[in-house]
Parts: C-alpha cells; structure tokens; sequence
C-alpha cells in the first residue's frame, strides 16, 4: 500500500527540482539551434568529421543540411497501409505451466478504394521443451546446432542441450522478445499477400526500432541466427519494393546531438578515449549534453515537416548486410517522432516521400499517432484479465488431463487478500 502523503510531498519536490533546470534545459537547446545554423552551409564538413570520431555515443551521420524541413508530400489517392504489433504472456515458473504466448495484432487499409480493411490477430503458444531454451533453435545460426563449446546461455545463464534443438537456459523476457520481433516482421511482410491492385502503392509500419540492438553483445551463433533470418526478411522487403518503417513515438534517441557535440569539440579528429580537454571544468562538448533530438527538432519542424535524413551508426548494424538503417524526425502534431527506414528506401526518394507521407497522414488520423499502429495494437495487446483468463484455461486443461497443475505459494498469495 502507498502511503500517498509522502509520494505526493516527493512528487512536489520533483516539480521544484525540474522547474529549478528549465533554464540550463532552455540554454542548451540555444546552443544546439545555434550549432544548427553554425553547420548549415558547411553540414558535410561535419558529416566528414562524425564519420572520423571514436565516440561511445550513438551518432546520426548527416545526410543533408542539419536544419533541413520537408513538407509532407500528397498523399497518393490510392494506397495500401500494413501495420503489425505483439504483445505476450512471459512464462514464468510461478504459474501451473512452464509456457508463453505470443499475441500479434495485424492491420490492412486500403485508402481511395472500397475494399474492406483487415482487423485480425493471431496467438501462438510455445510450451516445449525446445521452445523454453535459452536458445531456441529456430533463433539459432545453422552452425550453432553442431556447436559444443558454448558454456553460456543467450542472457547469461548456464545451457544445456535439449532434445530437438536449441540450449537449455531459463528464458526470459529478451529471448521472447527476440522470437516476436522476427514474427512480427514475417507477418508484416505476408499482408500484401496477395497484392489486390498491382502497382498500387504501399507501407508497412512496424512499432518501434527496426535496429535489433539488443543482440550487441550476444553470443555469435544467437546474433548470427537472428540477423540471418531478419536480413532474409528485409531481402524480401526489397524484392516486392514495399517500404518498410519503424515510427518512434516521444523517442529519447540523441543521436544528432552527439553529432553536434562531435562537431563542438575543438579537435578534427575527434577521439574520446584520449580527450585531452578532461582537465578543463567543464567539457567543450558538454554544452548540450543531455538534451534529445525531439527537443531539437521540435523547435523548428512544423507539424507535416520531416527533418533531413541521418544514418545510424549503431554497431549492429554492420552484420546488416547491405540492409543500413536511416532515420528522419516527423512533427507528428502532437509529438516529434522518430521514423526510421532501411537503407534502400532511403535511397529512392520517391519511397521516401511515400513513407512520409502516408505517416504524416496516418498521424492526423490517430490524432498525433499513427492510426494503423494504434488498431494493431488495439488487437496485439493482452491485458491482465486475458492473462488470469488464460492460466485459467491452462489449468482447468491440465487438471482434466489428469495432471499437476500447481502455481507457486508467491504466485497463489498475490491473488488473495491476507488481511
């Protein structure tokens, strides 16, 4: 139980301690608009310089004017909008049966036509044994099933191996994630199937990053298996010329900042790891530290405009293949927010603006969200009634089947009252 008074005394202190920064927050986005402007004329000298840095931050590498503002284009009277979204129950030792479920949530409109939309979703339950590996096989690269040297699971935990394939761990949360990001991507891709109107144009927009960054780090056969298969997909992507793009709500991303910050320290080469400024009391590029790009990019984008285009320099990104990554930020209306391309749509600039385009206009119609994503997610997610619901079934399934079906003493206490 919260005591409500001391939560609320501690939220009026934070109030104070926030409003108390308002001015360094407001001095530092003068700095970064006057970076802006400082680099306008010359952004490809800049581009040069953060290509050459050895920085721990992520970088966004310019690929035009850095105060750059593109109208949305109109919209083509006719086209087709894909979304997908997942949601999951985890599995956790805690309840009747060591399982999870997968939910996906698929959309399709069709804009200037009279076809009807597809609402739908689709559950998929994982329960045996090789699907509880920390290294399920169908994540794993096609040498790793004939390794015997791995001593570690994916997250860290002690494997073993299991009958019909993958590494034993406990599976958490990241490998399911894992295992819904990929079918998250396939099914996007299934919805043109089959194309209704040949040459009618379409987009498919995945909730949130299309950068599989949780793998840095990884073990190599488990990245290597993901990233095959993600690369497979995006070949696919390309092949039917359907643009696909991750859109970022209230994104806390400072990529072009840190390029800002490259470009304010005095040094061509820019070399953190030998920052011959740490003496100083304060760093030449700490004027802008801890800002983000939307509270750059909200000072000067109006609603519909997109920013120029920048590419990631996220370290994953070089086992993409081909497959680079590309961001612009989009004034949503309500929010800046970030949409991110792969490196082929970046490139075709009439892909590009259709991507743009169908965003902005799906923004409008979510009111400062894109609609698309909001139905999908409406139909992916599984709220806590769907959950007790469905160890409800599971356990009413195992007793009928004349087996164990026990939850945890934790898990049975947290449904009942003791006082």
């Amino acid at each position: 139980m919260l005591d409500w008074a001391s939560v609320k005394r501690q939220i009026d202190e934070m109030v104070a301690y926030r409003a108390g920064r308002e001015d360094l927050y407001r001095q530092k986005v003068q700095v970064a608009l006057g970076e802006v402007k400082r680099w306008e004329a010359s952004w490809m000298e800049l581009a040069r310089k953060v290509e050459g840095a050895r920085t721990s931050w992520l970088l966004g590498h310019p690929e035009g004017p850095l105060g750059g503002c593109y109208p949305a284009p109109g919209r083509s009277p006719e086209v087709t909008v894909l979304a997908v979204d997942g949601s999951q129950i985890y599995p956790s030792r805690h309840e009747v049966s060591s399982c999870y479920l997968i939910n996906l949530g698929m959309v399709r409109f069709h804009y200037g036509t009279e076809e009807r939309p597809l609402l739908s979703s689709r559950a998929q339950l994982y329960y045996r044994e090789e699907d509880l590996a920390a290294y399920p096989q169908t994540l794993l690269s096609p040498a790793a099933s004939q390794s015997r040297g791995a001593s570690q699971a994916a997250f860290g935990l002690p494997l073993r191996e299991v009958q019909g394939g993958g590494l034993k761990g406990s599976l958490n949360g990241e490998g399911v994630a894992l295992r819904r990001g990929l079918m998250e991507l396939g099914e996007l891709l299934s919805l043109l199937e089959p194309p209704e109107v040949p040459g009618r144009p379409a987009v498919a927009f995945s909730d949130g990053t299309l950068i599989w960054w949780m793998l840095e780090g990884k073990p190599e056969e488990l990245r290597a298996g993901v990233l095959q298969e993600v690369r497979s997909l995006w070949d696919q992507f390309e092949e039917k010329g359907l643009p696909v793009a991750g859109y970022i709500s209230r994104p806390n991303s400072a990529d072009v900042i840190n390029s800002l910050r490259v470009g304010l320290c005095p040094d061509d080469l820019v070399n953190c790891d030998r920052c011959g400024y740490r003496q100083m009391e304060t760093l030449p590029c700490s004027a802008i530290e801890g800002l983000v790009d939307g509270s750059l990019f909200g000072r000067f984008l109006a609603p519909g405009e997109r920013s120029s285009l920048f590419r990631s320099s996220s370290r994953i990104l070089k086992e993409y293949g081909h497959h680079g990554v590309a961001f612009f930020y989009l004034n949503a209306g309500a929010e800046v927010a970030r949409v991110e391309v792969p490196a082929w749509v970046a490139a075709d600039r009439g892909k590009l603006d259709l991507v743009h385009s169908v965003a902005w206009d799906q923004a409008q119609k979510g009111q400062g969200y894109p609609v698309c994503l909001l139905e999908a997610h409406e139909r992916a997610v599984i709220r806590g009634p769907d959950r007790e619901l469905f160890y409800r079934l599971v356990r009413d399934a195992l007793v009928g089947g004349n087996m164990r079906a026990q939850a945890s003493r934790k898990s049975l206490s947290k449904r009942r009252a003791t006082i």
